[in-house]
């Protein structure tokens, strides 16, 4: 799967360099093709589809340190990224989303 905006996960690990599992996340996302929120959600136990947003899931890294929004498109086998930050900087985002 095609996960667009590597940039931001790039710029994300280096403002936070011991958020390596964000990489690794994002890496192993383009590694696979899903067809379907569930198949994401089984893959990857830390993760949940969010409420009232089709088809974007929340991924919970590095021990809940930080978290990862993406929207998928699983008909063209792409995602892309809505919000990369640390745990407090997601309430925040959701506070404006």
């Amino acid at each position: 799967m095609k996960i667009v905006s590597k940039d931001q996960v790039v710029k994300f690990q280096k403002k936070h360099s011991r958020a390596t599992a964000v990489i690794t996340l994002y890496n192993a996302l383009e590694e696979e093709d899903f067809k379907n929120n569930k198949e994401v959600t089984e893959r990857f136990s830390r993760s949940s589809v969010m409420k009232n947003r089709k088809d974007t899931i929340v991924f919970r890294v590095g021990g809940n340190k930080y978290r990862l929004i993406i929207k998928f498109n699983y008909k063209f086998n792409l995602g892309r990224i809505l919000f990369i930050g640390t745990h407090p900087e997601y309430d925040d985002y959701l506070k404006l989303n």
